[in-house]
Order: C-alpha cells, then sequence, then structure tokens
C-alpha cells in the first residue's frame, strides 16, 4: 500500500463515527505518513482483525486500540518502548499479543478485559506494572514476568479466573492493593522467602511457596 493511498485510507476512517467503517478495517497496514512516528488511533473501530505496523512506529499513545473488539493478534515493532494507558482495554477477541524486547513501561489497564487473551510473556525491560493492567483477562492461564520486575500496581490481576499459578520474580520490593483479587482459580504463587509471609497473610486459601 502506497504512502499516498495509505493516507487517504486514515483519512477515510477517522471521517467516521467509531464502528461505521468496520467493513473496510478488516485488515489494516500503518505506514507513519510525513515522518510522523505516532500510530493513528483506531479506539472503537470494531471491524479490525489484524493489524500490521511499521517498524518506524516508535509510540502507542492512550487508548489507540481500545475497543476494538475484533482484534485477534498483533505484533508490535521492536522499537516501541512504552505502551499508553488503555491501549487494548476491551479487545475482547484479542488472543496473541508479541511484546517488543526494549519495551520498558505499560501503562494502566493496559489489557483490561481482554478476555481472550490466553498466555504473554512480558519482556525483561520491564521494572514495574501499573494499575489494572490484566483486569478481568478472563482466559489468562499464562504468563512470564520479568526477573527485573519490581513492583505490582492495584488490581494488576484482578478477575483473571483461569490463572492457576504465577512465579513472582525474586527481585518484587512491593504489591499493592488487591492484586491478586478475584482469582478464583489461582492454587499457587511461587515467589520470594521475603514476601511468603505477606502473600500467605492476604492470600489464605492460596499454596505460597518460596524458591
Amino acid at each position: 500500500m502506497s504512502g499516498v493511498a495509505l493516507q487517504l485510507f486514515l483519512e477515510r476512517i477517522e471521517n467516521h463515527e467509531p464502528g461505521v467503517s468496520s467493513l473496510i478495517l478488516y485488515f489494516i497496514q500503518v505506514q507513519p505518513i510525513n515522518g510522523s512516528d505516532v500510530c493513528p488511533s483506531f479506539k472503537e473501530n470494531q471491524g479490525i482483525r489484524f493489524i500490521w505496523l511499521s517498524l518506524k512506529i516508535k509510540n502507542l499513545d492512550a487508548d489507540v486500540f481500545m475497543g476494538c473488539s475484533s482484534l485477534e493478534n498483533i505484533t508490535l515493532p521492536e522499537g516501541i518502548e512504552s505502551l499508553g494507558n488503555g491501549v487494548f482495554w476491551n479487545c475482547t477477541s484479542l488472543k496473541s499479543i508479541i511484546l517488543p524486547k526494549r519495551l520498558k513501561s505499560l501503562g494502566d489497564g493496559v489489557f483490561s478485559e481482554c478476555s481472550s487473551l490466553e498466555s504473554i510473556v512480558l519482556p525483561e525491560g520491564i521494572k514495574s506494572l501499573g494499575n489494572h493492567v490484566f483486569w478481568e483477562c478472563t482466559s489468562l492461564k499464562s504468563i512470564i514476568l520479568p526477573e527485573r520486575l519490581k513492583s505490582l500496581g492495584n488490581h494488576v490481576f484482578w478477575g483473571c479466573s483461569s490463572l492457576e499459578s504465577i512465579v513472582l520474580p525474586e527481585g518484587i520490593e512491593s504489591l499493592e492493593y488487591g492484586v491478586f483479587w478475584g482469582c478464583s482459580s489461582l492454587k499457587e504463587i511461587i515467589t520470594s522467602p521475603r514476601l511468603k509471609k505477606s502473600l500467605e497473610w492476604k492470600y489464605p486459601k492460596i499454596r505460597i511457596y518460596s524458591k
């Protein structure tokens, strides 16, 4: 798709109400225009199923793909270092996502209500998870956390009802309010000896093991 054609295509999308252009958004290829490195917003365009992002895209601002309820999978370019708040909030069909190795931060609610997401690997550069990052990810069964992770925000895994086991990196220094509330299938947490007693007190029905 040429740069000119894409520019016209994006203008056509932006000039419609959310969801109206769903029939033409089965697949979209996003190339930056006029030197921009910011991905345009596709908020609540419910017909997008697959997205290809150019390597030149460096920024995903807040709510860029929020409410894209048909989006099934996406691979993020290696140049992206941060995801804004709510980037994939309520992408209820999102089954898989490959995150760039250079990613350093996740905003609040990035994957909230991604109810089809089953597994995810977080890159090693991430040192903290904001609030509600995986809120109500009801199909999430497997998550690999980076060894350098130091903190978990409020309600990070709230309502992850399919999560049965999780390994917390030894470097974690703090867990905020209600991290595992509503994780009705969670049977075990593997953590450092330093956090074991605190977790046993907060979650008496879950088996807590130290590494």
